[in-house]
């Protein structure tokens, strides 16, 4: 099981509420750093449903891990590969949307918050591994 150290110093199971100190990490997210236009999107009808959809399209496998690790490993979240703060009309659009595991959201975020030009190669990457697995792709893997 994947764990992360709380700001109180507890470990805590990745996507959990700290059970020592009751931080939620996806709480503070919303209420310090998305705006409320962003925090009703995410919490909306059509996201959920359309997350869900795009977990079962890509049979809830994290893509990332299948075609840069050659991994299996089960998704976690959806991800929008084109920021929804950079192009908003582009939030309930499937053909930009990726499933996976917590540990390669982060690892992708890493990318993003570098810049400009390392989020662009980082999402040119994220489509063609999209592309490779709707083709059906598998022999790299």
């Amino acid at each position: 099981m994947l764990t992360k150290l709380c700001k109180c110093g507890a470990k805590v199971p990745v996507g959990e509420v700290c059970k020592v100190c009751g931080y939620d990490r996806h709480r503070q997210y919303d209420n310090t750093l998305r705006d409320d236009k962003t925090k009703k999107f995410y919490k909306s009808k059509e996201w959920t449903a359309l997350s869900k959809q795009t977990r079962l399209r890509y049979s809830n496998i994290d893509i990332y891990q299948l075609y840069k690790y050659g991994k299996l490993v089960p998704s976690d979240m959806v991800h929008h590969i084109i920021p929804v703060k950079q192009d908003w009309s582009k939030r309930l659009d499937p053909d930009y949307l990726i499933p996976l595991s917590a540990s390669s959201h982060a690892e992708i975020e890493r990318e993003y918050d570098k810049g400009y030009e390392y989020m662009t190669a980082k999402a040119g990457e994220l489509l063609e591994y999209l592309q490779k697995f709707r083709r059906g792709d598998m022999k790299k893997v």
